[in-house]
C-alpha cells in the first residue's frame, strides 16, 4: 500500500513518492525537526515483518551509519510507524541526493574519457572507504550512482544488497536479491534485474547477490564474493562509461550469466584517448579469475590518478646505457611478445562463444502474499502468480518481469481465484471471472470474455488458437476458439466412473494435449494423450502414467526430447518425453523439493525456453495452534500437517475436524491419537452436526455433502441433501437444515455464489437464503442461538459482512466499514469476528430479537494461514482460537531455475 503526502514516519512527513522496486517503494520527506528533506526508503515486508532479519538489517545499518564520505549517500536512521490499517511500515531514512543517475546519463550515450575517469575516481573513492569497514556495496551499478549538478558522485544502496539477504540456509535455497530504485532515484530500469545463484543444486554453494549485467563471475558461478566482486562492478561500470554500450548483456538472464563468465570484452571499444594507464587499470579490473584481478580498490583510484606514472626525468639521469645492438635485440623480442599477445586476442575475441549450460537458481522477491497458483510465459520473461490485492486481500493476477525486475497488478482481470494460462505469444493471459472464460492483454485494456463456464478446473492455449479447459460440470475437458464462441466437449470420461479429466496442457504439434483423469478411485487416476482430431468417445484410453496429475510438457529449448514434470509427494518430478510416440522415456529425476500444492494444482510452471518457476510449499506443512486474543501461539495441537485447512471444532470443544492432504480427520483435543474419518481424497470443509455425533463434509465425487460418523466408527459415507457444488458453514437451530454456499454446477454453470439451505434428506429442496447477482461466497455463520446469520456479499463492489435475521425475513445489516470475509460468531454470541486482511476484527454483538452491535475492534494482525475455502479458524468456549501456523513459510518469492535440463543430464547421465 504506497504512503500518500502528509503521512508521518516518525518525524518524517511524506511529501510525494520518488521510485519503487524489488528493494521497497521510496519517497521524498520532509524532516520537521532539522527542516530538510530527505528520502524514505520503506523495507520490503521479508525484512520488517522478520524480527531476527530486522535486528539484522539493524545492526548493519549501524555499521553504513559509520561511514562518513562524500561519495557515499549516508543513512540517517531507521524509523517506524503504522498505516491506517494498522500493518507497520519501516524505513531507511537515507540522504536525499538530488540529480540524475548514471543510467540516465548513459541514456544520451558516452561519457568523454575526462568525465569517466573524474566519475570512476570518486566512485573508487567511496568503494574504498566501505571496503576499509569491512562492507562490500555487492550491487555497484550505474541506477545506484548518482552525479549531482555540481559534479559530484554518490553511491547510494551502499550494503543494501547484503542487508535484505536472509539468513544462511540448508542446500541450494537462495536469499532474495536486488534489484529495487535506490536513493535519489532512478525509474526502474532494465539493469534491475533479479538476484541469481548457481549452480549445483546438490551442495550449498555460495550465494550471489547483485545485478546480472554488472555481477563478477564468481557471483555468476555462486562462489562466495568479497571486495574483489565490488572491483569487477566497477570496472563494467567504467567500461560502459567509456564505450556507451553494455559490457555484458543478453535477452535473458541465462544469456547475461553467461556472457559474463564466457565472454570477452571487445577492448578496441575503448576511446582512442583513454591513456595506456587507465585502459591497463580497467583490464585488471575484469579479470575473471579474481586471483589476476586487481585486489584493492585503493590502487585503482591510485592509478586512475597517475601515482604509477613513469617519471622520463627521472628515468633519462639514471637508466644505465645499453648498447644500439642489444638495444635492438629487446626491441625485436618486445615486438614479438606484443604481436603474439595481439594474436591470441584477436583469436580469443573472434572464436565461437560458447552458450552457458548450467544450471541456475533464482529467488525472485515479490513482496506480496504469495498464493499456490502460478504459470511462466512461453518465452520465460515473465511470471505470473495469483496473490493477496494490498488494500482488500482479494486475490489479483501479479506479472513479474524478470527482465526488469518489475512486479504489478493486473486489477483490470479483477478478483482472480482459479487457474490462469498463457496464450502462446506471450501476451495474453487466460483466465476465469463470474462464471465466463475471459482473456486480457497484459499490456493493457480490458479483459474480453471468451465463453461461459461453469465449475473450471484448469486451461491450456494452443499454437493454433484453440483453448482447451476442463468443465467439471461436463465431466470433459472443452475446446474453444480463443476469439470467443461456443465449448464443444472434447474428452469424456468412462461411463459409469465418477472421474473427471482436468488440468489439459497443449503439446507442441498443436492437435495433441495432455489430461488428468481425476476419480474415486486409484484405478480411475492417471495422464492421457487427448487428441483434437478424435471425438470425445474415440480418445485413446491407455494411460502414460498413473498415481499422478496436473502434468505439464516441457520442450527442449535445443530441440533435444523434452520432459515431463509433475508432484510426487511436494517432490518435482522430470521424465522424458517423445513428442513423436507421446509416451515417457526411462525413470523420472527429481529436480525440486517443497514445492507447493492446492487441492489439484501443483505450484510450478515451465517455459520453452528452459526456465522452470515454482512456489515453495506455502501452504504445505502447518501445525494446529491455540491463539490467544492477542494473536500470540499458546499450545499446539498437533504439528508437520501436509496440505492442512479447514478446521471446525465440535459443539462441546473436545474434537477437532480438519482437512489434512484432502481428507479429513478429527483430532482429540486432550491429545490421544487422531482418526482418519475419509479415505478417498478430495474432501473438504468439515462441519459437526449440532449433536456432534457425524461429520458433514465436501466431496468431489460424487459433488454432494457427505457425513461420516465422528467417532470414526465407520460405515458407508451419506449423502446430506441434493446434489450440487456447497459448502457447509452452519446448522439451524434444530439441527434439521443446513446452511451452505452453493457454487455454480452443472445445473447453473452461470449463477455466482449464492447463500442456500436445504434438509438432510437426498430429495430435500433448495430454499434461497441470500440470492443475488454478486458473489455471497466467502463465508458465512449461524449465530449460536440460530436466530441470526452473518454472511460476505460483494453487493457494494467488494467483500463485507452482513447480518441478517435467519431464517428470515428481515433487512440486511452491514457490519464491516472497510471490507471483510469469513465472519464466525463466539460460542455465547456476543461477539462476530471476521477478517479484514491482514488483521483479525472483533465487533461486540447484542443480538436478541433486535441486532446491536458496537464498531469493529481489531484483535490482532494474524499471521496465520488463510484458507481459499473457509473457513480458516474456529473459536472455543473459552475464546481462544484455532489456527493453523505455516512451518514451511513462504518467503514472498517465487523459486525459478534456469536450464533446469541441465540438471536433469547431471542426475540421469543423458
Amino acid at each position: 500500500m504506497s504512503l500518500g503526502p502528509g503521512f508521518h514516519v516518525g518525524p518524517y512527513e511524506v511529501v510525494a513518492p520518488l521510485g519503487a522496486g524489488g528493494m521497497g517503494e521510496v519517497y521524498r520527506a520532509r524532516d520537521a525537526r532539522l527542516k530538510r528533506d530527505v528520502a524514505l526508503k520503506i523495507l520490503p515486508e521479508v525484512v520488517g515483518d522478520d524480527p531476527d532479519r530486522l535486528a539484522r538489517f539493524q545492526r548493519e545499518a549501524q555499521a553504513l551509519a559509520a561511514i562518513n564520505h562524500p561519495n557515499i549517500a549516508a543513512i540517517y536512521g531507521l524509523e517506524d510507524a503504522r498505516r491506517a490499517d494498522e500493518s507497520h511500515v519501516r524505513a531507511l531514512v537515507l540522504e536525499l541526493v538530488e540529480g540524475e543517475t548514471l543510467a540516465e546519463r548513459l541514456e544520451r550515450g558516452p561519457v568523454p574519457s575526462t568525465e569517466a575517469l573524474t566519475i570512476a575516481k570518486q566512485i573508487a573513492a567511496a568503494l574504498e572507504a566501505a571496503h576499509e569497514q569491512g562492507i562490500v556495496h555487492r550491487d555497484l551499478k550505474p541506477a545506484n550512482i548518482k552525479i549531482t549538478p555540481d559534479g559530484t558522485v554518490k553511491v547510494l544502496d551502499f550494503g543494501l544488497a547484503k542487508l535484505v539477504e536472509g539468513p544462511p540456509q540448508d542446500g541450494p535455497y537462495v536469499r532474495p536479491g536486488s534489484g529495487g530504485v535506490a536513493a535519489g532515484f532512478s525509474r526502474p530500469s532494465a539493469s534491475m534485474s533479479p538476484t541469481m545463484t548457481t549452480p549445483a543444486l546438490t551442495t550449498g554453494a555460495g550465494v550471489l547477490l547483485g545485478t546480472s549485467a554488472y555481477m563478477s563471475p564468481e557471483q555468476a558461478r555462486g562462489r562466495a564474493a568479497d571486495k574483489r566482486a565490488d572491483i569487477w562492478s566497477f570496472g563494467v561500470v567504467l567500461y560502459e562509461m567509456l564505450t556507451g554500450s553494455r559490457a555484458f548483456g543478453g535477452d535473458t538472464v541465462t544469456e547475461t550469466a553467461g556472457a559474463v563468465i564466457h565472454k570477452e570484452l571487445d577492448w578496441s571499444a575503448l576511446p582512442a584517448d583513454l591513456s595506456p594507464a587507465a585502459r591497463t587499470v580497467l583490464q585488471r579490473c575484469l579479470q575473471k579469475d579474481p586471483a589476476q584481478r586487481v585486489r584493492d580498490i585503493g590502487d585503482v583510484r591510485l592509478a586512475l590518478e597517475g601515482a604509477f606514472a613513469p617519471e622520463p626525468s627521472t628515468a633519462a639521469v639514471t637508466a644505465p646505457r645499453i648498447g644500439i645492438g642489444r638495444r635492438l635485440a629487446e626491441i625485436a623480442v618486445a615486438s614479438l611478445i606484443v604481436a603474439a599477445i595481439a594474436g591470441a586476442g584477436v583469436w580469443w575475441a573472434t572464436r565461437p562463444q560458447p552458450t552457458a549450460r548450467f544450471p541456475v537458481r533464482i529467488d525472485v522477491p515479490l513482496g506480496i502474499t504469495l498464493g499456490p497458483l502460478i504459470t511462466i510465459s512461453p518465452d520465460g520473461r515473465n511470471i505470473a502468480v495469483i496473490g493477496g490485492n494490498p488494500t482488500q486481500g482479494e486475490p489479483h493476477i501479479w506479472i513479474h518481469a524478470l527482465d526488469t525486475g518489475q512486479t504489478r497488478s493486473l486489477d483490470a482481470a479483477g478478483p482472480v481465484r482459479q487457474p490462469f494460462f498463457w496464450s502462446p505469444d506471450g501476451r495474453s493471459i487466460a483466465f476465469v471471472s463470474e462464471g465466463k472464460l475471459k482473456r486480457i492483454d497484459i499490456g493493457g485494456g480490458p479483459a474480453q470474455t471468451i465463453c461461459d463456464v461453469g465449475n473450471f478446473a484448469g486451461g491450456t492455449w494452443t499454437r493454433e488458437n484453440v483453448i482447451l479447459f476442463s468443465d467439471v460440470t461436463k465431466g470433459g475437458v472443452m475446446q474453444v476458439s480463443a476469439a470467443g464462441g461456443t465449448p464443444v466437449q472434447r474428452t469424456k470420461p468412462p461411463a459409469g466412473t465418477p472421474a473427471v479429466d482436468a488440468l489439459p496442457w497443449a503439446l507442441p504439434d498443436g492437435r495433441h494435449f495432455l489430461y488428468s483423469r481425476v476419480g474415486r478411485n486409484n484405478s480411475d487416476q492417471g495422464v492421457f494423450v487427448g487428441s483434437l482430431d478424435a471425438e470425445p468417445d474415440k480418445q485413446d484410453p491407455t494411460a502414460i502414467l498413473h498415481g499422478t496429475r496436473n502434468v505439464i510438457y516441457a520442450p527442449s529449448p535445443d530441440g533435444d526430447t523434452g520432459h515431463l514434470l509433475f508432484l510426487r509427494d511436494a517432490v518435482l518430478i522430470a521424465q522424458r518425453f517423445d513428442e513423436r510416440s507421446r509416451t515417457p522415456v526411462g525413470e523420472g529425476v527429481p529436480i525440486a523439493e517443497q514445492v507447493g500444492f492446492a487441492n489439484l494444482l501443483g505450484s510450478f510452471a515451465a517455459s520453452s525456453n528452459g526456465t522452470l518457476a515454482y512456489v515453495r510449499g506455502a501452504s504445505e506443512i502447518g501445525s494446529l495452534v491455540w491463539v490467544a486474543r492477542d494473536g500470540q501461539p499458546v499450545a499446539t495441537i498437533a504439528a508437520n500437517l501436509k496440505n492442512v485447512s479447514n478446521p471446525r471444532l465440535s459443539p462441546d470443544g473436545r474434537t477437532l475436524a480438519v482437512t489434512v492432504g484432502g481428507d479429513v480427520w478429527a483430532y482429540d483435543i486432550g491429545g490421544r491419537p487422531p482418526i482418519r474419518l475419509t479415505f478417498d481424497g478430495d474432501h473438504y470443509s468439515p462441519l459437526f452436526t449440532r449433536d456432534g455425533k457425524r461429520v458433514v463434509y465436501e466431496s468431489t465425487n460424487p459433488r454432494a455433502l457427505l457425513s461420516v460418523p465422528s467417532d470414526g466408527s465407520g460405515g458407508t459415507p451419506e449423502q446430506v441433501g441434493p446434489a450440487g457444488h456447497f459448502h457447509p458453514h452452519g446448522w439451524s437451530a434444530d439441527g434439521r437444515e443446513i446452511v451452505v454456499v452453493r457454487m455454480a454446477d452443472e445445473s447453473r454453470p452461470k449463477a455466482s455464489p449464492d447463500l442456500v439451505k436445504f434438509g438432510t434428506a437426498k430429495d430435500s429442496q433448495v430454499i434461497p437464503i441470500v440470492e443475488t447477482p454478486v458473489a455471497e461466497g466467502t463465508g458465512a455463520s449461524v449465530s449460536p442461538d440460530g436466530r441470526w446469520i452473518a454472511y460476505t456479499s460483494d453487493s457494494t463492489g467488494s467483500s463485507e459482512i452482513w447480518v441478517r435475521p435467519f431464517p428470515g425475513p428481515g433487512a440486511p445489516i452491514r457490519i464491516s466499514p472497510n471490507g471483510g470475509n469469513e465472519p464466525l460468531w463466539s460460542r455465547n454470541g456476543k461477539e462476530l469476528y471476521y477478517y479484514q486482511v491482514p488483521n483479525l476484527m472483533s465487533v461486540a454483538v447484542e443480538a436478541g430479537a433486535a441486532f446491536n452491535f458496537k464498531p469493529p475492534t481489531r484483535l490482532f494482525e494474524s499471521p496465520y494461514l488463510r484458507s481459499q475455502q473457509p473457513p480458516s479458524f474456529d473459536v472455543a468456549n473459552d475464546g481462544r482460537f484455532v489456527m493453523i501456523k505455516l512451518d514451511t513459510q513462504s518467503s514472498g518469492a517465487v523459486s525459478v531455475i534456469l536450464n533446469w535440463q541441465e540438471l536433469v543430464r547431471e542426475k540421469s547421465g543423458h
